[in-house]
């Protein structure tokens, strides 16, 4: 399996190939891996962008693409709003702790496209990754989740 050096590794690959070079800062991985337990909110939660599932070993378990830019009663919640329904709220936690539903998922890293037009580039990139780094927990090579 794939590592999370292995996903940034692929992503600058991709974004040398497809970011445009007139456009903002070149969006990277974030470090902080969020397990749902946290006092504080998930990197990148309110852009639209990519997330990967990390198991134990920190290994690329799924990679998944939240474009949405959110509406209704969750405005601005792209990654978020496809990485909670995975995930469960604990029942009585205060501050809210999130308990996710499938045993592999250990830990979520995101990559958040801030405030561009280039956010179209997202799944693309989901695309790519699943294609290089063949997580387990994806369709091969279709951006679906098999789980």
């Amino acid at each position: 399996m794939s590592t999370f050096d292995d996903l940034k590794t692929h992503t600058k690959d991709f974004m040398e190939m497809h970011w445009p070079r007139l456009s903002p800062e070149v969006p990277e991985w974030n470090d902080t891996r969020w397990t749902g337990t946290e006092p504080f909110s998930m990197p990148n939660y309110k852009w639209p962008g990519c997330y990967a599932f990390l198991d134990e070993k920190d290994q690329v378990a799924y990679i998944g693409v939240g474009v949405s830019r959110g509406g209704g009663l969750y405005p601005e919640h792209g990654i978020s709003r496809r990485v909670i329904a995975r995930f469960r709220k604990e029942k009585g936690s205060n501050p809210p702790r999130y308990v996710p539903m499938k045993p592999y998922i250990k830990s979520v890293v995101t990559i958040g496209f801030e405030d561009c037009y280039c956010f179209y580039l997202a799944p693309a990139l989901e695309t790519y990754l699943i294609l290089k780094l063949n997580p387990p927990h994806n369709h091969h090579g279709t951006g679906r989740s098999n789980t």
